[in-house]
Parts: structure tokens; sequence; C-alpha cells
């Protein structure tokens, strides 16, 4: 029998998925608004976007590529690997 392959945490990429506002705040599972309405995951394609001003995009690469931008991405000093800002 073959072994599992252990997939070490520093080599998964992060799921990124979920709803960004313009200003690239980040929300994974929903977005509360005052008003006491809200948006959920499991409802994304239910809605019109944007919705107050967020939208679902399946990764952050993609709400970034809406607005004609790339993502920052930091260099981790320690481990030498380069991260996106969430």
């Amino acid at each position: 029998m073959a072994k599992a392959k252990v997939i070490k945490p520093e080599t998964i990429t992060p799921n990124t998925d979920g709803f960004y506002d313009t200003d690239f705040n980040y929300a994974p599972n929903a977005v509360l608004f005052p008003d006491g309405t809200s948006i959920k995951k499991e409802e994304k394609t239910t809605y019109t976007y944007p919705v107050n001003g967020w939208t679902w995009f399946d990764s952050i690469e993609d709400a970034y590529a809406a607005q004609g931008k790339t993502p920052p991405v930091k260099e981790d000093k320690k481990t030498k690997r380069f991260q996106l800002p969430i």
C-alpha cells in the first residue's frame, strides 16, 4: 500500500474565495450590514453584485484583477516565502 503524501502547511495555497469590497476588505463566509440584512457564501449565486459595495470572488487575485490591480505580495523574512495580504 502506498504511503500518503504529507503536505506541509507552508506549501498549501490559502483559500481566498469570499466577499471583497472595493478596499479589499475580506469576508470568507458572510457580510452583515447595519440594517440587519446579510449576504452569505451559501447564497452567493443568488445576488446581483455589488451588494452594498461587496462582491464574491473566487480568489484574492480575481478581486484585485476586477479593479485592474495586482495584489501586493510581501516576503516573510523568517521563511523567505511570499505571502498575500490575507
